[in-house]
């Protein structure tokens, strides 16, 4: 009989359980950071979708104020949004 040592064929069980946790640990962290790109994507979009409300205002590309600086949706290329109440000239 040719190789009747059959001492290393199978895998024993502590590799078994030892890539079974790996797994685990595994899919949780891939739950973890799906979840936390969700949060993250949701809170850009609101940066994205910021607007020049009350008490701010919105004036043309160089007025002299404090600018917020920011994106705003309903701006054009020349609007700036400006920091507190309108001062009348």
């Amino acid at each position: 009989m040719l190789h009747s040592n059959r001492l290393a064929q199978g895998l024993p069980i502590n590799v078994i359980i030892l890539v079974a946790l790996g797994l685990i640990v595994l899919v949780i962290l891939s739950f973890i950071v799906y979840q936390r790109g969700q949060i993250f994507g949701r809170e850009t979009r609101k940066v994205a979708e910021q607007e020049c409300a009350s008490p701010n205002y919105k004036a043309t590309l160089g007025a002299d104020c404090e600018i917020i600086v920011g994106s705003f949706k309903d701006f054009g290329p020349d609007d700036i949004c400006c920091k507190g109440p309108q001062r009348r000239a």
